[in-house]
């Protein structure tokens, strides 16, 4: 039988496959031109705007970066969705994509004021089949998330486990976590958690994404809470699993 929450993705799916490609093209169109309506006008009357009126144009700025940013996230979503971004399975280091990954969020990190630590050091050598470039995007997505949510002065650890024929890709944060009623809905297309405060930069389609990324790749991905016995922080782990080579 199937379940509720299978059914419910594939129909959201379906959904998002009908208008994603025109709706996103429509939204992006304006993004351009309003990002430097904004540029010039605070360049032009910086020295004459009030404090409230500085504040009003950083919001405006916040809240164009957060549509551009969901927009992205949906045309990505799209193309993985039509088979439009390739997919070439080849003998890869997960070790090498962790580093990688690292190296491209490092700065985020140091922003936020989180450090970024890649668990590699007890690990074997060890061999995956996986495509490179989707590899790195889905990790890139978990890590994303995972300083989104993190405090302060915390930490957010990338982790490579050998499990026999396949190979964890793990995430862990410190965040707020979500309930753990809600940790196989959460995957789905645009999906909030009912008790969340705040917004997210994606509107849910980070784990969207990873998920399909995890299919086509021939795995599947896990969450968990990282401490589930913490009443304010319990965290999340979010492990990508791909076939391990002998």
């Amino acid at each position: 039988m199937t379940t509720e929450h299978d059914d419910s993705g594939i129909e959201d799916l379906s959904f998002l496959r009908q208008v994603l490609r025109d709706l996103t093209h429509e939204i992006a169109a304006p993004l351009t031109p309003l990002f430097g309506h904004l540029d010039l006008l605070e360049l032009r009357t910086q020295d004459k705007l009030t404090p409230m009126q500085m504040r009003c144009i950083h919001a405006m700025r916040r809240s164009l970066r957060r549509l551009s940013a969901i927009n992205d996230r949906m045309l990505e979503l799209a193309r993985l969705e039509r088979g439009h971004i390739p997919c070439e399975p080849a003998p890869l280091s997960p070790q090498a994509a962790v580093t990688e990954v690292v190296r491209r969020y490092s700065k985020e990190g140091v922003s936020r004021g989180i450090e970024l630590v890649p668990r590699l050091e007890e690990q074997p050598a060890i061999r995956i089949m996986a495509d490179w470039n989707l590899l790195v995007m889905a990790l890139g997505h978990l890590v994303d998330n995972a300083l989104r949510y993190e405090p302060e002065q915390g930490s957010v650890e990338v982790v490579v486990e050998d499990r026999k024929d396949q190979c964890g890709l793990m995430v862990v944060d410190h965040g707020p976590g979500v309930p753990e009623r809600e940790l196989e809905r959460i995957v789905r297309p645009f999906y909030r958690v009912t008790d969340q405060e705040g917004y997210t930069e994606t509107a849910g389609l980070g784990l969207t994404i990873v998920e399909l990324i995890a299919r086509r790749l021939g795995g599947r991905l896990e969450l968990r809470l990282t401490d589930p016995g913490a009443s304010e922080r319990p965290g999340l782990t979010a492990t990508f699993l791909v076939p391990r080579l002998e």
